[in-house]
């Protein structure tokens, strides 16, 4: 087995809105990096 340190952190987490996201992500290019918002399925 082999391993890596990229030195990254996620923050995953699910919410649930009242509007329709009609299945499109959104990412932003930020000075410290990217930061996607991705749907999944019923509006979360």
């Amino acid at each position: 087995r082999h391993s890596w340190s990229y030195r990254q952190t996620a923050i995953v987490t699910t919410v649930a809105h009242e509007r329709a996201h009609g299945g499109v992500a959104q990412e932003l290019f930020l000075p410290s990096g990217p930061f996607a918002i991705l749907p999944l399925t019923k509006n979360r």
